[in-house]
């Protein structure tokens, strides 16, 4: 059995997504939210500024054969998606449990630590995106998965516009984000 999970995402944009039934592995709601915005920022190609805020400075990018390690490289991989594609629009499916590791008193079998880094939450998701390309007026659509880690991260750690999680000036980010095509 599959849960439906909502989160707030700007008017007229859906980007729902399931999370498998798992007694004992709870996502972290702040996970679907976080996740949710994510995409509806990542398919609107004049938000780059906010795509970028979702990323630590120092996270690693890897999407196909591009890596990029740094905010600036960040910035120029995800304009790089945007040359040759006129309008995406990612439709989520599952998002595997996510969330950040319990104290030690509550580590082990039947909690919710889903990983041993005590100060981030690991996860995958897969989905479609459905792509309008630039010139030939070609459209496609293509499953994808996508592994990351997601750190808590004070608003002064890199782009002040990121995505929504965390606890009073903390926002969710990526430490680590890679997509499969």
């Amino acid at each position: 059995m599959s849960t439906h999970i909502t989160a707030t995402v700007a008017p007229g944009e859906d980007y729902a997504v399931t999370l498998p039934s798992e007694p004992g592995r709870a996502t972290d709601p702040r996970v679907v939210d976080f996740v949710r915005g994510f995409y509806a920022v990542s398919d609107d190609p004049a938000r780059d500024g906010e795509w970028v805020a979702h990323f630590l400075p120092d996270a690693e990018l890897i999407i196909g054969g591009a890596t990029a390690r740094s905010t600036q490289e960040i910035r120029e991989l995800r304009q790089s998606m945007w040359a040759q594609v006129a309008a995406r629009k990612h439709a989520l499916g599952k998002l595997f449990p996510a969330s950040f590791a319990a104290p030690p008193a509550r580590a082990g079998p039947g909690t919710d630590m889903l990983t041993p880094d005590p100060e981030g939450a690991e996860f995958m998701l897969f989905g479609t995106v459905a792509r309008d390309w630039r010139g030939s007026g070609r459209r496609d659509e293509v499953p994808w998965a996508a592994r990351a880690v997601l750190r808590e991260a004070h608003e002064d750690e890199g782009e002040t516009q990121a995505g929504k999680g965390g606890g009073a000036g903390k926002r969710l980010k990526f430490a680590f984000y890679q997509v499969y095509m």
